[in-house]
C-alpha cells in the first residue's frame, strides 16, 4: 500500500535526525514520479519515495519546512519559538498583517491579479478594522502606563507622557506584498509576519569605561554578599552614586537640551545588575544555594506509600497549654511532646509526653513506644485499638543534636532502620507530623484553660499562668483518647479513609511488620550510649560507680585497660547500665554499687546531683556520701519550688528534675522486664525523703569532713544554675 503524498514546493526543507547520525538538511528539489527529488548540500540529488518519506515520518526523525530556516536570520529565529512564547505588541502586529495576507490570498483566489489583490487588501482592511484596533492601542498603553506607575509607585499625575507606539497607517501596496511572498514561501506560517525589533534603539554605550566597571564592582562589594541583613540595591547605589559625586560628576548640575546625565540613574544600575546574574544566580550568592534551590527547582510530588513503617517522621513539639502541679495546684509550665507518625497510614505510631526537654532520652522513650507493642487492657474507656509497632526503614529527623547523636547512630545500627536528616530550616518536609501537632494544638490544648497563643496580641488579657488548671496526667489521657477514638478513626482527607483502616489494610496486603525483639532487650537496643573505660573500681558514670566481676575478664584482655568500652543505660533509670563486648557480641548488665543514689534517677538528675556536690564540696574530693547528701537537698528544694517559691520557668526546669518523665505513654511492656518495679513519684507534697542507704567511702582513709549545709537562699540560686547549665547541655548523646 503506497503511502500518502506529502504537500512540498521546490525550495521546501526537509531536517532529517538519524539515529546514532548527525541532523542533515536536505533541499527540495522537484516533484519525480511517486516522490521527490532532494538534495544534501553540495552532493547528487537522490530520489525519496513517498514510502521513504512515510517511513521518516513514523520513526520521528524528520522536520518539514515550507522554506530553508537557515537563509534569513530572522525567519529562522521566528521559526524557533512558539508564535504565544512572542510579547504582545510584537503578537498583535503579526496578526493584523496576517488579516492583510488573508485577504490578499481571497482576492487572488477569486481571479483578481496579485498587483490588484496588494491594493484593494491594504485599503479595505484598513477601513474594516481601523476603528477596532485603534480601541487595542488606547487600552494597550494605558496597562502599559499602569505597570509602569505601580513598578515606580507613582501617583498617575506623576507619569511623563507615555510613549508613542507604532503609528496606525495604511500600509503601502509594496509593503503587503512583501508580507504575502514571505507568508507564502514558508506555507503560511504567522510567525514570519511577526516584525524584527530585535535591533532597535540606541545600543552605543554612553559612558565611559570606568563607569561601567565601577558599577560592576560596587554592585559586588555592596549588594552580591552573603550577609543576614541582606542589603538593598539602593544601598549598592548609593555608594555607587557617592564614588561618581567624587570624581567630580554631579546629575543636580544643570544640562543642556540632549546633554546626557553624567551618571547612571538607579533604574539604569538596577538593569545593568540584571544582565549580571539570573535570579537564581543572584540568590544564590546573596541567600545561600539552599535557598536558591528551594525556591527556583521544581519538585517531583511522591506518590502515596504502599507499605507502612517505610517512612516514618520524628519531631518535638512544645504543647501550647500550660499545666499545674496535682497536689499544689500551681503553674508548672509547657511540658514537651515528641511524636512518630507513619507517612503510609497517617497513624501516630508511638509518643511521650514529658517535661524532659528535646533530647535522646525524650526521643528513646519516643522510640520505644513506637516500635514496641502497646498494652491498652488496664486502661478504660478507650473504644477502638492502638495496633502500630514495628521498626521503619527510613526514620525522617530534623537536625537537632538528639538526631546527630551517637547514641541514635548505635541504635539505627542495632534495630537496622536508616536515618534520613532533612535539611536545615524546612519544616514542610515534616509536614505531615507539623500538621499533626497543628491538629492537636486546634482540637485538643485549645479548649482548655491555661491555653498559649501564637503571639501576645492574640492572647490579649488572658493570663495563661492564672487560668491554668490541667495536670500533666489529665492532658495525656485527653491525648490518648483523641489519638485512639478520635484521629485514628476520622475519615483523612488526603488518605480518603481512615487511618485506622488504611493502617490495617497495608498490614494485611504487605504480610505484616517487621517486629521488634523482647521488651527485656529495649536498652541494650536503644538505651542511651556512653563511652568509658573500665577502672579498679569499676566504671563511673556523673558520679556513680558501676561494678561486676565480668569486668575483669574484659580488663584483662590486650588493651582492656585503655580500651573506651560502649556503654548502653536508661536516661531515666541509672540503676543498671550494659556493657558491650565486642569478641562475644554480650551485654554484660553491671549494677549500680549504691543503689540510693542511683534508683529511679535520671542522667540529667545525676549531673545535677554531682555539680551540686562539687559546688558545696570547695574542690575537695567528691564522694558518693556528698551526692547522697546533695540529692537530698535538691529534692528538698526542688519540692519547695513546686510547692510555693520560684517563677513558672523554674518550675517546668525543676518538673524535668523531679517528674516522673520516664514513665511511657501508655505501657509497652510488664514492668519487671528486664528492670526492677520503678516507684511511682508521689507529688512534691507528700513524697518521703529518700532512706539513706549505708554508703563506704571512695577512699580508704576515714570518712570524708562534712561542708556545712548551705543556706536556703544559696541553695535556691546554685539549683538555678545548674538547672540552666544542664539544659544547654544535656541533649549530648
Amino acid at each position: 500500500m503506497s503511502a500518502a503524498q506529502i504537500e512540498l514546493h521546490p525550495g521546501a526543507h526537509v531536517h532529517v535526525q538519524r539515529e546514532g547520525g548527525r541532523p542533515e538538511l536536505w533541499k527540495v528539489l522537484k516533484r519525480k514520479r511517486k516522490g521527490w527529488l532532494v538534495q544534501l548540500g553540495d552532493q547528487d540529488a537522490v530520489t525519496w519515495s513517498d514510502d521513504h518519506i512515510h517511513d521518516l515520518r513514523l520513526n520521528h526523525a524528520v522536520e518539514l519546512y515550507a522554506a530553508d530556516p537557515e537563509a534569513d536570520e530572522h525567519v529562522a529565529y521566528c521559526l524557533s519559538k512558539a508564535f504565544e512564547a512572542f510579547p504582545e505588541d510584537l503578537k498583535t502586529i503579526a496578526l493584523r498583517r496576517a488579516e492583510y495576507v488573508r485577504e490578499v490570498d481571497d482576492w487572488h483566489g477569486a481571479g483578481e491579479t496579485l498587483e490588484e489583490s496588494y491594493v484593494w487588501a491594504a485599503l479595505h482592511v484598513f477601513e474594516a478594522f481601523e476603528g477596532e484596533w485603534r480601541e487595542e492601542d488606547v487600552a494597550y498603553a494605558a496597562a502599559l502606563a499602569e505597570r509602569r506607575r505601580q513598578r515606580q509607585r507613582k501617583a498617575a499625575t506623576e507619569l511623563k507622557r507615555q510613549k508613542k507606539g507604532q503609528p496606525l497607517v495604511v500600509p503601502k501596496p509594496r509593503t503587503v506584498e512583501l508580507w504575502y511572498r514571505t507568508w507564502i514561501t514558508h506555507d503560511r506560517d504567522i510567525r514570519v509576519l511577526l516584525p524584527d525589533f530585535r535591533g532597535r534603539g540606541d545600543r552605543t554605550q554612553r559612558y565611559a569605561q570606568w563607569i561601567y566597571v565601577e558599577m560592576r564592582a560596587h554592585i559586588e562589594k555592596y549588594y552580591l554578599v552573603k550577609d543576614r541583613r541582606r542589603p538593598p540595591l539602593t544601598y549598592a547605589y548609593g555608594k555607587f552614586e557617592g564614588h561618581c559625586r567624587g570624581k567630580g560628576l554631579d546629575a543636580d548640575k544643570p544640562r543642556k537640551k540632549g546633554e546626557p546625565r553624567p551618571y547612571p540613574t538607579y533604574a539604569a544600575f538596577r538593569t545593568f545588575k540584571n544582565g549580571l546574574l539570573d535570579a537564581r544566580e543572584e540568590m544564590q550568592v546573596r541567600e545561600g544555594g539552599r535557598k536558591a534551590y528551594l525556591t527556583f527547582n521544581v519538585f517531583r510530588k511522591t506518590g502515596p506509600l504502599a507499605k507502612v513503617m517505610a517512612e516514618v517522621e520524628f519531631d518535638h513539639s512544645l504543647v501550647d497549654l500550660i499545666v499545674v502541679d496535682e497536689q499544689t495546684g500551681r503553674a508548672i509550665g509547657r511540658p514537651w511532646f515528641t511524636a512518630a507518625l507513619d507517612r503510609a497510614s497517617r497513624m501516630l505510631i508511638g509518643c511521650h509526653l514529658s517535661f524532659e526537654v528535646p533530647s535522646y532520652a525524650a526521643l528513646q522513650r519516643c522510640m520505644g513506644h513506637a516500635f514496641w507493642p502497646k498494652d491498652l487492657r488496664g486502661i478504660e474507656g478507650l473504644s477502638n485499638p492502638w495496633p502500630c509497632e514495628g521498626i521503619p526503614q527510613f526514620a525522617f529527623v530534623d537536625n537537632g543534636k538528639e538526631f546527630r547523636s551517637k547514641s541514635l547512630r548505635r541504635s539505627e545500627t542495632a534495630m537496622n532502620f536508616r536515618i534520613r536528616p532533612l535539611p536545615v530550616m524546612a519544616p514542610w518536609l515534616k509536614g505531615k507530623l507539623e500538621r499533626l501537632f497543628g491538629r492537636f494544638n486546634a482540637q485538643v490544648y485549645a479548649h482548655r484553660e491555661g491555653k498559649t497563643f501564637h503571639s501576645a496580641v492574640a492572647r490579649g488579657d488572658y493570663n495563661s499562668i492564672k487560668r491554668a488548671e490541667t495536670t500533666l496526667p489529665q492532658l495525656r489521657r485527653d491525648l490518648l483518647d483523641y489519638v485512639v477514638d478520635d484521629y485514628h478513626v476520622t475519615r483523612h482527607r488526603t488518605l480518603e479513609a481512615r487511618p485506622l483502616d488504611v493502617w490495617n489494610d497495608l498490614v494485611a496486603r504487605n504480610g505484616g511488620i517487621r517486629a521488634v525483639p523482647s521488651h527485656s532487650q529495649i536498652i541494650e537496643l536503644i538505651g542511651q550510649v556512653r563511652e568509658r573505660p573500665i577502672g579498679n573500681t569499676g566504671i563511673h558514670l556523673e558520679g556513680l560507680n558501676f561494678h561486676s566481676d565480668r569486668l575483669t575478664a574484659l580488663r584483662e584482655r590486650r588493651g582492656g585497660r585503655q580500651k573506651l568500652y560502649q556503654v548502653r543505660f536508661d536516661p531515666f533509670d541509672l540503676w543498671r547500665i550494659w556493657v558491650l563486648d565486642e569478641e562475644t557480641g554480650e551485654h554484660i548488665p553491671v549494677d549500680c554499687t549504691n543503689q540510693a543514689i542511683a534508683r529511679n534517677v535520671s542522667i540529667f538528675a545525676a549531673g545535677l546531683h554531682l555539680q551540686q556536690a562539687r559546688s558545696s564540696g570547695a574542690g575537695r574530693f567528691v564522694t558518693e556520701q556528698d551526692i547522697l547528701l546533695a540529692k537530698q537537698r535538691v529534692e528538698e528544694e526542688s519540692d519547695r519550688i513546686l510547692g510555693h517559691g520560684g517563677s513558672v520557668t523554674t518550675a517546668a526546669k525543676v518538673a524535668r528534675y523531679r517528674y516522673p518523665n520516664g514513665d511511657y505513654f501508655t505501657p509497652v511492656g510488664p514492668r519487671n522486664a528486664g528492670q526492677p518495679d520503678p516507684a511511682k513519684h508521689a507529688p512534691a507534697a507528700e513524697r518521703a525523703p529518700a532512706e539513706a542507704a549505708p554508703v563506704a567511702p571512695e577512699t580508704p582513709s576515714g570518712p570524708a569532713p562534712t561542708a556545712a549545709a548551705p543556706s536556703a537562699s544559696s541553695l535556691h540560686e546554685s539549683l538555678t544554675e545548674d538547672l540552666d547549665a544542664l539544659m544547654d547541655e544535656w541533649s549530648r548523646a
